[in-house]
């Protein structure tokens, strides 16, 4: 009987949820949810950051990520800064953030990223081929990815010093895409 009482209460409790006056004289839809997650949410204040950073300490700002390890902060890689550090937590104090020093800007990682590209058909012609480029902030290297991982160790490093990381290339590139 309870049980059955509890029922009835629920059917009414929400047949009445959309009755009475919304002062319109009609009811409004409900917004729709968000389907923002805090992943999300940490996501694009990682990019407002890295806006900021790039707008007003280019000579300074290395990266942005969230961290590993508590997926609820973002660190951010900087040159040491106290200026840059200071600048950030006062714009973003509402976010949990941790400076880590870096060895290089993100500046500097994306112009010798487009040298290596820039230098592509030169190592396919000594045999070299050059699958993928980009910029590891973290560790402050340009990582490149080739099937000819002995050959690129050899070479590259010797034009472009010691901040290129050759790795084995896991990646396919499809036909007529350019690379081979």
């Amino acid at each position: 009987m309870v049980r059955g009482l509890q029922a009835v209460l629920l059917v009414l409790l929400l047949a009445g949820c959309g009755a009475g006056d919304s002062g319109g004289g009609e009811e409004k839809p409900l917004p729709p949810a968000s389907t923002a997650t805090p992943a999300d949410d940490l996501s694009a204040k990682a990019e407002q950051i890295a806006g900021y950073c790039r707008a007003r300490f280019h000579d300074e700002f290395a990266g942005v990520g969230i961290d590993p390890a508590n997926p609820r902060r973002l660190v951010v890689y900087r040159l040491s800064s106290a200026r840059l550090d200071h600048a950030v937590r006062h714009r973003f104090g509402d976010v949990a953030l941790l400076f880590r020093t870096a060895t290089a800007t993100e500046r500097d990682l994306d112009e010798l990223t487009r040298r290596v590209l820039a230098d592509r058909r030169l190592w396919q012609q000594q045999g070299i081929d050059v699958q993928g480029v980009g910029p590891d902030f973290v560790r402050g290297t340009v990582l490149v990815q080739t099937p000819d991982v002995d050959l690129a160790r050899s070479k590259l490093p010797a034009r472009y010093g010691k901040r290129i990381e050759v790795q084995e290339a896991d990646i396919v590139p499809a036909p007529g895409s350019g690379s081979g």
